[in-house]
């Protein structure tokens, strides 16, 4: 079989995880911070294992939930990105 082929059970399955993810991602972003509270070692920690050798299937959502909640919530109040204009009227 082809290691890329999923069943239709299979895929219902993952496909209803990652509903699951979603929706609770979505239902949380009016309570989520507009930044992680993360240092950089917990970072530097998420990054420290060694990669798989072989794909982990099913498993990878397992950790999604840990890599949500050390990336930046996707909300309008977050602003770190935007930049002023450099003409004095943006002063007003």
């Amino acid at each position: 079989m082809n290691a890329l082929h999923l069943s239709v059970a299979e895929f219902r399955s993952l496909a209803a995880r990652m509903t699951d993810l979603s929706a609770d991602l979505l239902a949380g972003l009016d309570g989520a911070r507009a930044f992680p509270e993360v240092s950089g070692a917990r970072t530097a920690r998420a990054f420290a294992a060694p990669l798989p050798e072989e794909g982990l299937g099913a498993a990878a959502l397992d950790a999604l939930g840990e890599v949500l909640a050390l990336s930046r919530a996707p909300t309008p109040r977050f602003y770190g990105y935007v930049l002023g204009s450099g003409e004095p009227v943006a002063a007003l």
